[in-house]
């Protein structure tokens, strides 16, 4: 009778169950003609009758417990499906967020393509040119680390510090085009402005400007120093030297100059306009004259000391 079905862990106590129940259904059915005959006793017959229907009380109410189990069991099951399939549709969609389409994720079978599954070739949003590599080969790496930098070298932007007194001339500016020449090349180049910085830096005095650059060859590097000019000036060439160089004392600018082995001399210099760590020098330094760039507060503390002990 139970022998093809499913019965799970309830499967022995219900076949025990039936079991007595047959027993004490064939003793019951057994006894009862010889009652009736009085070969059996009044009291056979009826111990036989109460032990069959105690055992088909019993029966009946595995199968009732067998019923509600079966149904527990299998809403269990149907929400385990339904996380399951949630899980699914979510790493789908995480799949096609990375690219793969719906035919490619048919032919996704991990029981035949076993590690060249977790194999993804990425592919860049846009052309350029990777300019930073953060990977090696067989490393692994987590979603959060950027393995490569990717750059369109197309156009680039030009960064221009402009000096206070040189801002009203970039309304003189043709078409909101600003030209440019780089060293390396020696060949003119023009960007259209796209940014004038409205605020003043109050260490350089300068305002920043920003333009955009067209690249087509690539022949203008991310970083390089360019000359920037403006209409209506002329700049000569000027002597800078590092900041650190200069110091000051008595509300006088100095450097120290070298005169070779450990001899140093002060000069007093008159210094212009700062920027990216050079500062001008406008008077009182010839080009070519070796100074002192690195140590030079160390030398003018020295300085400090012999002008204390001559006034003692």
């Amino acid at each position: 009778m139970f022998r093809d079905k499913p019965m799970g862990a309830n499967r022995s106590k219900l076949l025990t169950a039936y079991a007595d129940l047959y027993k004490s259904r064939v003793d019951y059915e057994r006894l009862q003609p010889l009652g009736r005959k009085g070969i059996a006793s009044g009291k056979q017959v009826l111990a036989a009758k109460a032990a069959y229907e105690a055992d088909q009380a019993t029966f009946h109410a595995w199968l009732e417990q067998l019923k509600f189990t079966a149904w527990q069991t299998a809403l269990m099951r149907q929400q385990e499906l339904d996380k399951a399939l949630s899980r699914e549709a979510i790493s789908r969609s995480k799949l096609y967020i990375l690219g793969y389409t719906a035919d490619q994720l048919k032919q996704i079978d991990p029981r035949t393509e076993g590690e060249k599954i977790a194999r993804y070739q990425v592919r860049a949003p846009f052309d350029g040119t990777i300019v930073n590599k953060n990977v090696v080969l067989l490393e692994r790496a987590d979603p959060s680390a950027q393995l490569f930098e990717l750059t369109d070298l197309s156009t680039l932007w030009l960064q221009a510090d402009i000096y206070q007194q040189h801002l009203p001339l970039l309304k003189k500016l043709s078409g909101n085009t600003i030209r440019f020449r780089s060293s390396e090349y020696g060949h003119e180049h023009r960007a259209r402005v796209f940014y004038r910085g409205e605020v003043i830096d109050p260490k350089t005095r300068t305002a920043r400007l920003m333009a955009a650059v067209p690249n087509p060859d690539g022949h203008l590097k991310p970083g390089m120093f360019v000359e920037v000019e403006l209409p209506g000036v002329a700049i000569s060439n000027v002597l800078q030297v590092p900041v650190a160089a200069v110091q000051s004392y008595e509300n006088k600018s100095f450097v120290f100059v070298h005169l070779g082995g450990d001899k140093f001399l002060r000069r007093d210099v008159t210094t212009g306009q700062s920027s990216n760590g050079l500062i001008e020098i406008q008077s009182g330094l010839k080009p070519g004259e070796p100074i002192v760039t690195q140590g030079a507060f160390a030398l003018k503390s020295e300085m400090l000391k012999e002008l204390m002990a001559d006034e003692d």
